[in-house]
């Protein structure tokens, strides 16, 4: 805290800390033209406001300043529609961009705290996937607004074969013999 008043002597701050329902959570009055308020580390995950109002050696109050902040200590979760996805066909191919992958799988990612994420906030490895047969870890990571980051998701791309295997049997002879009665 601090004064820009050039009119008066500041000589105290009347502060309080308020939730997201604005009840007071504490309050106090830091002595001098400048100070520190201590915000409590319990603080639980939602808004806070911080009103603070400037006393000068009179005893007049200025009109309170407001400033607001969050507290998030939440990370988001990533889902996803499908845990795998199967390429479909040999024609197709493997998608190419993040916004591919994540509209392939379904991925969503949410915080509880309303910090937010967005799609262009998700990452996409998808490095090892190749078009040759198998199943591929794709890895969706995403981090919120204020940098927590989530855990990160596999999910599996299968490349099925292309050719339908086949079998081939060459000529074979078969001796039978009878015997003589």
């Amino acid at each position: 805290l601090s004064s820009d008043s050039s009119s008066s002597t500041v000589v105290a701050f009347k502060w309080e800390l308020l939730d997201d329902t604005q009840s007071v959570i504490s309050s106090g009055e830091t002595p001098g033209a400048s100070g520190t308020i201590n915000i409590p580390s319990s603080l639980s995950d939602r808004g806070h406001q911080v009103v603070a109002t400037a006393v000068d050696l009179f005893g007049h109050t200025s009109d309170p300043v407001t400033t607001s902040f969050l507290v998030d200590t939440t990370a988001p979760l990533i889902t996803s529609a499908v845990a795998s996805v199967t390429q479909s066909g040999p024609e197709s191919t493997p998608p190419t961009d993040a916004a591919s992958w994540i509209a392939l799988f379904g991925v969503t990612v949410s915080d509880g705290n309303g910090v937010g994420v967005s799609a262009a906030g998700i990452t996409v490895d998808a490095s090892t996937v190749t078009t040759d047969p198998g199943t591929y870890a794709v890895v969706f990571r995403a981090e919120d607004a204020i940098g927590i980051a989530a855990i990160p998701l596999a999910l599996m791309y299968k490349v099925p074969a292309t050719a339908v295997p086949s079998l081939v049997i060459g000529n074979l002879s078969v001796n039978h013999e009878t015997g003589r009665v």
